[in-house]
């Protein structure tokens, strides 16, 4: 499974349970280098699917 097929089927299964997903703040990411993103929710689950679906670059999870 490639990371774009990956990264639809995230925001296909998100839409069941959110209508919407509103992000603030995204142009203050830089657009290349390094970056660490922290979700502070703990639900460890869906956390990582949310970044995944808002977040234009691609991410690798780490698990807790």
């Amino acid at each position: 499974m490639g990371p774009r097929l990956i990264r639809a089927f995230v925001r296909a299964l998100l839409a069941i349970f959110y209508r919407r997903l509103d992000v603030v703040g995204l142009d203050h990411l830089p657009a290349r280098g390094p970056l660490i993103v922290a979700a502070t929710h703990q639900n460890g689950l869906i956390d990582p699917m949310l970044l995944m679906a808002a977040l234009p670059r691609p991410l690798r999870p780490l698990a807790k």
